[in-house]
């Protein structure tokens, strides 16, 4: 299963961890750097930095 998630505070990167040991594809929208970058350190490049309430 791909999964979209919005936010990569606790819930959003626990959603990811459980979701990425089932082997589901993930991509993360955050609009914080740090946390982009302490997600992609952690779990790779599936971190995207940016809005997700914005269209562009």
């Amino acid at each position: 299963m791909y999964v979209l998630i919005v936010g990569a505070g606790r819930v959003g990167s626990s959603i990811a961890r459980w979701l990425l040991a089932g082997d589901h594809e993930i991509t993360i929208i955050d609009n914080d750097p740090q946390r982009c970058s302490a997600i992609e350190d952690e779990l790779g490049g599936v971190v995207v930095m940016g809005d997700a309430t914005e269209a562009t």
